[in-house]
């Protein structure tokens, strides 16, 4: 998931509001912030990230974006469950062998 986060409006430093942790957001904005392009990259045509220089958006930054994403939001929804169908009936293994001979 995405965060709602660019480069002109980055992670604050400070968790917001709903974040259930807010030490490891603290981790997060920060490793965000600094798999980033150098001032002088963000307007190249291909910038590299400031801080392990591969080609931006590298990697790292996908990660700790996506960490981000999840933390602002929300629990996901809970998935359905498919009702469960009639049970197979278990049978001796003797019988599951007579029946193969036959």
């Amino acid at each position: 998931m995405r965060s709602p986060y660019t480069l002109d409006n980055p992670p604050p430093d400070e968790p917001p509001s709903e974040v259930l942790v807010p030490s490891l957001w603290r981790v997060q904005a920060r490793w965000w912030k600094r798999h980033t392009p150098a001032l002088d990259q963000r307007s190249a045509r291909h910038p590299v990230c400031g801080h392990c220089s591969q080609s931006w958006p590298c990697h790292s930054w996908a990660c700790w974006d996506g960490q981000l994403g999840q933390a602002v939001g929300g629990p996901t929804a809970p998935r359905s469950l498919p009702e469960p169908g009639p049970a197979t009936p278990v049978r001796p293994i003797g019988a599951v062998v007579a029946a193969a001979k036959s």
